[in-house]
């Protein structure tokens, strides 16, 4: 929200203002049945979005994790971003 009150001209062709929350608080909603599964229980925060982490290997996409994660913004990323030779 902040980066977009740097851009005025774009926020008045296109409310992102408007529609972020909105979507964010979707992605909620989404998230617990995408990463929790059905019938899931949600997750405590409000906003979120959602990510597909693979990497680029032998010269094609791998999968990093085996099923997804519910990482809040006090959870420490570092171990999403470990080679498997790190490990």
């Amino acid at each position: 929200m902040a980066a977009l009150s740097l851009h005025v001209g774009e926020v008045a062709r296109n409310p992102y203002h408007l529609r972020l929350p909105a979507w964010m608080m979707d992605n909620v909603r989404r998230g617990a049945e995408l990463v929790g599964g059905q019938g899931g229980a949600a997750p405590s925060f409000a906003f979120a979005t959602l990510y597909r982490l693979r990497r680029w290997a032998d010269g094609r996409l791998h999968e990093v994790l085996e099923r997804g994660q519910v990482l809040s913004c006090q959870d420490n990323l570092s171990k999403l971003f470990l080679t498997t030779t790190q490990t």
